[in-house]
């Protein structure tokens, strides 16, 4: 059985693989030093993990081999031919004012962004043009909240992102509007993937709200592997918002790690629409006392479409409070899966816990 199990991932992860020598490792000289190492693990744990099957407890009711059987076709260059100036105001939120990083297939769009005038101290940039500009300051939190040990999803990712938002807020700053980060999908070819990298910092005091959007143009068997890394200080005040209503032919996985602070407030928002298959990772790490964080998430489906939430919620610290509200309006032959975990760490060696599953449903 293992040996079958060893074949089969290696024949999944193989083109993965070849795309990482081909496209990833020639470019190692042209980014940070510290860089191609982190892309390096990443394909390493890809390729050690595999794609989840469903014999896998936290993917027993998601079939992830659709995906795998797609022809892997990173998409490493940005045509923004299809996006017009007004593209962006046919989406939701877009009535919202406030700055607006825009990323056709994975690649920053500064065309049709908008970035106006922000408060003094607040970095916004794709996450590329950040790699050059705050090199010293990335290598410090890129990579260090997410955890890919078991997140196959998440370690490709680190392996060929390519670009996504970089947000920093420094301590005590208020960001009085929202700032959109929208996604756009254009790409027609069947396999195309991207990416996405979003890295998120609100210090201490700070308030801060993000609206991250998916969407597309085209009705496409595309794939889009997105990850967000999330990082509140002590007495900051964040709603991150994360909105998904990509083709219905598409495949959609979002991870999106937190660390939260002491006395912070957190409100974290999902709503899946879209997409063949979705499905979002959610896990949230509550590392200071007297922290609040409500999670929420809302899947509206039809035809046979599958929307996946995975959510892990770790109380590292005595004296937090989690909330979670997660419902799902089905239509068709269309399914839902909800999982969630809470994790209470105690002095003891014994980590008690409790477990929400709910099984798919039609």
């Amino acid at each position: 059985m293992i040996a079958t199990r060893s074949i089969e991932t290696m024949k999944e992860t193989d083109p993965y693989l070849a795309k990482f020598d081909e496209l990833i490792a020639p470019t190692a000289g042209s980014h940070p030093s510290w860089v191609f190492p982190l892309r390096k693990a990443g394909i390493a744990r890809f390729a050690e993990l595999g794609f989840p099957t469903l014999k896998d407890e936290d993917w027993r009711f998601t079939n992830v081999a659709p995906i795998a059987k797609l022809p892997f076709k990173p998409v490493f260059g940005a045509n923004t031919d299809g996006v017009a100036p007004k593209t962006p105001g046919k989406f939701t939120f877009a009535n919202l004012n406030g700055p607006r990083l825009v990323f056709v297939d994975g690649h920053f769009a500064k065309e049709v962004s908008t970035i106006r005038s922000l408060t003094k101290g607040v970095k916004l940039s794709s996450l590329a043009t950040a790699l050059v500009s705050d090199s010293a300051f990335l290598e410090k939190h890129l990579g260090r909240y997410v955890g890919t040990e078991k997140n196959a999803f998440a370690s490709l990712n680190t392996a060929f992102f390519q670009d996504g938002a970089f947000i920093h807020v420094p301590a005590g700053v208020v960001v009085h509007e929202p700032i959109r980060l929208l996604f756009i999908s254009t790409v027609k070819e069947t396999g195309a993937t991207t990416h996405p990298r979003n890295l998120i910092i609100a210090e201490k005091q700070s308030r801060l709200t993000v609206i991250e959007s998916y969407v597309r143009t085209v009705d496409a068997s595309y794939f889009t592997n997105a990850v967000t890394e999330l990082v509140v200080g002590d007495d900051a005040v964040i709603e991150h918002v994360k909105f998904q209503d990509e083709s219905r032919e598409a495949f959609h996985i979002a991870t999106v790690h937190g660390q939260f602070g002491r006395n912070s407030r957190v409100n974290a928002h999902s709503f899946a629409l879209g997409a063949r298959l979705s499905r979002n990772n959610i896990h949230v790490n509550l590392t200071g006392e007297g922290l609040e964080c409500i999670l929420n998430g809302l899947y509206l489906t039809k035809g046979d479409q599958l929307a996946d939430h995975h959510m892990i919620v770790e109380h590292a610290r005595p004296h937090c409070a989690s909330h979670e509200y997660f419902n799902g309006i089905l239509d068709d032959k269309s399914k839902g899966v909800f999982h969630g975990r809470i994790l209470v760490q105690q002095k003891r060696p014994s980590i008690p816990s409790r477990n929400w599953r709910f099984t798919p449903t039609t």
